[in-house]
C-alpha cells in the first residue's frame, strides 16, 4: 500500500510539473511577465501577501506596498497572487505563517485576490524574451479588487454573458495524472492477487 500512495504522490506532482511545461502554441513563444503593482493612496486598511506558484511548491510572504510607488512583484513559475487581507482579519494570526496556512485553506474573511501571469506567449519571431505590466491597483471592497492594468500583451478578460457560476474545466495533464493512478492501483491490486494466490 505504501509504494502505491508513493506511486501516486509521484504521479500527482509529475502532473503538475507537466501542465507547466506545456508548449506554446504555434508559431509562437513563452516570456516572462515583469510585473509591478502600484496601491492607490485612496486605498487603506489592507495586508497584502504573495504566493508565488512554482509548480511543485509554492512560497507565501508578506508585502508592503507603499501608496502610489511601483513594486516589482515576483514572478512564479505558474504565477503568483497577491492576497488583500482586511487589516483586522491578519490581527488574528500570531505569525505569517498561520496566515499564509489560512489563505491556503481559504478560511480567511474579507479575503480579496488577483493573480498575475509568470510568463506570455508572444510570436516566435520576436526578440524580447520578457513583457512589463503595471498594475494598478484604484480600489477593494466585497466584490473584488478594482485595478487597471497597462502593458505589453494584457488582454481584459471577457465579460460574463450571464450571472451561472463558470464550471472549471479540468486540464489535460490532470486528466492523465488520473489514468496514471488508475493504472497503478489496478497493477497493485493484480500483484497482490497474485501472492495471495
Amino acid at each position: 500500500m505504501t509504494r502505491f500512495v508513493a506511486a501516486l504522490l509521484a504521479v500527482t506532482l509529475a502532473a503538475s510539473a507537466a501542465k507547466a511545461d506545456l508548449p506554446p502554441p504555434m508559431g509562437e513563444k513563452y516570456v516572462s511577465v515583469n510585473t509591478e503593482v502600484i496601491l492607490s493612496k485612496d486605498v487603506t486598511g489592507y495586508v497584502f501577501v504573495l504566493e508565488e506558484n512554482h509548480g511543485l511548491g509554492s512560497t507565501c510572504s508578506k508585502l508592503e506596498l507603499p501608496a502610489g510607488k511601483a513594486v516589482a512583484i515576483p514572478g512564479g513559475k505558474l504565477g503568483t497572487t497577491l492576497f488583500a487581507v482586511p487589516e483586522a482579519a491578519a490581527k488574528e494570526f500570531k505569525t505569517d505563517k498561520e496566515l499564509c496556512d489560512a489563505l491556503e485553506k481559504g478560511t480567511v474573511r474579507g479575503v480579496q485576490n488577483i493573480w498575475f501571469a509568470g510568463r506570455t506567449t508572444v510570436s516566435r519571431l520576436a526578440i524580447r524574451n520578457s513583457v512589463k505590466r503595471t498594475t494598478t491597483i484604484t480600489g477593494i471592497d466585497a466584490t473584488g479588487i478594482k485595478m487597471k492594468v497597462e502593458g505589453e500583451g494584457y488582454e481584459p478578460p471577457a465579460p460574463e454573458k450571464n450571472d451561472k457560476p463558470r464550471a472549471r474545466g479540468v486540464p489535460c495533464a490532470a486528466v492523465g495524472a488520473m489514468a496514471l493512478a488508475v493504472m497503478f492501483g489496478g497493477l497493485w491490486l493484480v500483484r497482490r492477487a497474485r501472492k495471495v494466490t
